[in-house]
């Protein structure tokens, strides 16, 4: 069974595709009609942002697969569903409760919020032409309020990783350290001698 990642689903956490294929052969003993069924499931890039619904996602997805393939039944979430779904929690029971929707705030890179009505549109990409489009709702004229630019970065600017910020804390003093010591105080050196130190601080 195919598992894939997928860039289309923008809404959606995953989603189960079925297929059915009836093939009919002729034999020595006349004719015989046999049934295939196939299932293949698309996970989101861009929902699915953490290990943690990568998990649930794909356990949920899983039960659907399984209620086509060895239940041979097209439903959604009803009782063949249902009962995969609490056999999963009964062989992992660390699980957290398998739902029937994949209820996930979806973190979007460009927001968009009306002047008037303060609704927001939320975008993977910057699609929106906010010189064209109006709200829905009342017709107002929307903002781009997400990224917002603030002096010399982004609001929803990544954070330094631990080394960076222990470079950015650590710099000036590391210098001046040197400097006293009557050791070299190039860039190097000093970016040599913070790294033995974050190295020492990580390892106590």
């Amino acid at each position: 069974m195919e598992v894939s990642w997928s860039n289309r689903l923008t809404k959606t956490a995953g989603i189960t595709k079925c297929k059915r294929t009836t093939r009919t052969q002729t034999g020595t003993e006349g004719r015989c009609i046999s049934t295939h069924y196939d299932a293949s499931i698309s996970l989101s890039k861009k929902v699915i942002d953490s290990s943690y619904r990568l998990r649930d996602t794909l356990i949920h997805e899983m039960c659907h697969a399984a209620v086509w393939l060895l239940n041979n039944a097209n439903e959604s979430h009803g009782p063949y569903w249902k009962s995969w779904a609490a056999r999963a929690r009964r062989t992992h029971p660390e699980l957290p409760s398998i739902d029937r929707c994949h209820n996930y705030d979806i973190e979007y890179k460009f927001i968009y919020e009306c002047s008037r009505c303060k609704s927001t549109i939320g975008r993977h990409s910057k699609s929106i032409d906010i010189e064209k489009k109006l709200c829905g709702r009342c017709r107002g004229k929307l903002v781009l309020t997400k990224p917002s630019k603030t002096p010399g970065k982004l609001q929803n600017e990544k954070p330094l990783n631990p080394f960076a910020t222990f470079v950015k804390e650590n710099y000036k003093l590391t210098k001046l350290g040197l400097q006293s010591n009557l050791r070299a105080d190039s860039h190097k050196d000093v970016m040599t001698a913070l790294s033995e130190k974050f190295k020492t601080a990580s390892l106590s």
